[in-house]
């Protein structure tokens, strides 16, 4: 269940203020989440995960997006990593 499923469950305003003192971020930052597909860094997002019990990646599914996008442009572009 992505955050945006988990807010639309809840008492909107409530929702907001809860995640934003649980995260120390502002409730503006907590709507970018929400409402603009932004995704949070990895402790708050982590802190998210455990307080809802839902894996990261289903809780922010623009991340997964992302991180698979990136993957798919760095092997067609055949980067890779050396290793020493």
């Amino acid at each position: 269940m992505a955050l945006k499923d988990i807010y639309n469950e809840q008492t909107k305003e409530n929702f907001v203020k809860r995640v934003a003192k649980l995260t120390k971020k502002s409730p503006k930052t907590v709507k970018g989440w929400i409402h603009a597909g932004r995704v949070p860094d990895a402790l708050t997002r982590s802190i998210l995960a455990k307080e809802f019990g839902v894996n990261e990646d289903e809780l922010f599914p623009e991340k997964v997006k992302a991180d698979e996008q990136s993957r798919g442009a760095d092997d067609s572009r055949g980067d890779s990593k050396a290793t020493a």
